[in-house]
């Protein structure tokens, strides 16, 4: 048990701390939410955390990841601290979406805004804390996002703005982050713009380029919750949305298991063989699969009841589509770290193009169900883009 503990320690404690995160948000608030606001209000709500989780990933998780890829070369703390300054700063495209496309009103638009940049920050903060696999301080800090979120819906219940139910739930965690990165002398809070030019070049153009990465992988990952309401209406936004939130619960796992990975594969020189690799892969996609559907299912069944018979017709193309989703997300990594992020661009591109013609094209002919079906073939043509990826490298001499 304790050489279980030792070897597999790191990722059972990261996926427990996001596990965490993710169930008080999808599994309690979410649900939660859809039964006491309209179903216009509901769908404001899905687009909202489409964008926290995007936006979040791209500036905290991807500047966490630069944190860690370049320890070796550039560990200066005041780099990174003053790199995420001036990522804030230039993130007007964000506030114009917000304004434009989800929140009008000003207070609501300024409490999202709010909530993006502080979840932001915290996922950058998370990293020093893997950076020195104190990975038990994420676990208690998504406790206290919990104690964040009680305190938000009873600010909700008074004002009626559910926005609070999430921006206090970040607030509190990054206080506490905050706190203990200090206690511990994990962080430095340094803001000087120190460094000198070649050390800011390393670090600037290792995140652009996985910030890039990111932004298209993750934009595209939810290309769905964009495009079905101008093809299928509005309404149909809460139903794919129930069907589709375990599995994308699954999905979201995988960032903290990606998260340990990276961290793990950047300290090693063993390189994996195309057969190892085609095998791992293989187990993920039948396990993610099976897992997916019956979470779906089961999710929509007791979390999105009132949504139950309009959506169990997509549940099994949604599933399949989720463990697709996974396995590619577990193959970027491996290609990430062994091949670098050459590629990775040009597939995900494919993926958002052939899925965007294949929804309106089967959307108006089969309805829902062609939308859910369009998304399983363009996850399939995108993990099978990452296998022969990999397979192209892996006949090199390094990998023999």
């Amino acid at each position: 048990m304790n050489i279980f503990f030792k070897k597999f320690g790191d990722y059972i404690s990261n996926i427990m701390a996001f596990g965490m995160y993710i169930f008080i948000q999808q599994i309690i608030l979410v649900p939660m939410l859809s039964g006491s606001l309209t179903e216009s209000e509901f769908s404001k709500i899905i687009l909202f955390m489409t964008v926290l989780n995007i936006v979040s990933i791209v500036i905290g998780t991807e500047l966490g990841n630069t944190r860690i890829l370049e320890d070796n070369n550039v560990s200066k703390d005041s780099i990174y601290n003053v790199l995420i300054i001036k990522i804030f700063s230039v993130s007007l495209p964000l506030s114009i979406f917000l304004y434009l496309f989800i929140y009008s009103d000003s207070l609501q638009f300024l409490l999202a805004l709010l909530t993006c940049f502080l979840c932001s920050f915290k996922q950058y903060l998370s990293s020093y804390f893997r950076l020195e696999n104190k990975f038990k301080y994420i676990l208690y800090g998504n406790f206290f996002y919990g104690v964040g979120v009680i305190l938000g819906v009873l600010l909700f219940i008074i004002s009626g703005n559910p926005i609070f139910s999430f921006l206090i739930g970040e607030l509190v965690t990054v206080i506490y982050l905050i706190f203990i990165s200090q206690k511990e002398k994990i962080w430095n809070i340094n803001l000087r713009d120190s460094g000198d030019i070649k050390e800011k070049k390393i670090v600037y153009t290792s995140y652009l380029n996985l910030a890039m990465v990111s932004l298209l992988l993750n934009g595209l990952s939810y290309l769905d919750r964009f495009i079905i309401g101008p093809l299928l209406g509005l309404n149909v936004i809460a139903i794919y949305y129930s069907a589709s939130a375990m599995s994308k619960f699954l999905s979201l796992l995988v960032n903290p298991i990606n998260s340990v990975l990276i961290a793990k594969l950047a300290k090693q020189q063993k390189k994996y063989s195309y057969t190892t690799f085609f095998k791992f892969q293989i187990i993920i996609l039948i396990g993610s699969c099976i897992l997916s559907i019956v979470t779906s299912y089961l999710g929509v069944y007791f979390l999105y009841n009132q949504y139950f018979e309009l959506a169990k017709s997509i549940i099994l193309p949604v599933g399949i589509a989720s463990g697709l989703s996974i396995a590619s997300l577990i193959s970027k990594t491996f290609v990430l770290v062994d091949v670098g992020t050459k590629g990775i661009i040009n597939i995900n591109l494919l993926y958002g193009i052939v899925f965007f013609i294949l929804a309106i094209v089967f959307s108006n002919i089969f309805g829902l169900q062609g939308f859910a079906w369009s998304s399983v073939i363009a996850r399939a043509i995108q993990l099978l883009q990452y296998l022969i990826l990999f397979s192209r490298k892996g006949n090199s001499d390094v990998y023999r």
